[in-house]
């Protein structure tokens, strides 16, 4: 992170630069490793409508080659654990919806 302001001196201004960049740290850290077990999108996307969804879906869930290939986006994206969760839980519901 960039360095801004006097964070090196020892008055009030600095002291609550130097807290603002600390927590802008933590901050930063905090999405990049956790961010995508907890966000249902990645940052910056915008959502899909749930149309456009199950017409996605309904082109791949006969394709084991397409599907394996979304669980392995997801499990990269996600974590193994997150990603494998996520999979079961998007496949389900949409499986659900063509019915």
């Amino acid at each position: 992170m960039a360095k801004y302001g006097s964070p090196g001196l020892n008055d009030p201004t600095a002291q609550i630069e130097k807290i603002v960049a600390d927590v802008a740290e933590w901050y930063n850290r905090t999405v990049r490793e956790i961010g995508p077990q907890l966000l249902n999108r990645p940052i910056g996307s915008v959502p899909v409508e749930p149309e456009d969804q199950l017409a996605d879906f309904a082109k791949v869930y006969q394709d084991p080659a397409a599907l394996q290939q979304i669980h392995a986006q997801r499990r990269q994206q996600m974590g193994e654990k997150q990603g494998d969760i996520d999979f079961v839980r998007w496949y389900t519901k949409n499986r659900k919806r063509m019915t």
